[in-house]
């Protein structure tokens, strides 16, 4: 899942970058790069917290 957020977040970066987005799609782009970002940060939070209690 996190590979699939990583693509997506890439794939609206060029899009914005590339000005391939309408203008009204613009929120729209923006609710899906927070998500994706959300689920990037529990992934890897999670993946962090079970190193950190795993070292002890």
């Amino acid at each position: 899942m996190a590979y699939f957020s990583l693509a997506c977040l890439a794939a609206l970066l060029l899009g914005m970058f590339g000005n391939r987005i309408p203008e009204p799609m613009l929120p729209l782009a923006q609710t899906l790069a927070w998500v994706f970002s959300i689920n990037l940060l529990y992934y890897y939070g999670g993946n962090a917290v079970e190193y950190l209690k795993d070292r002890k």
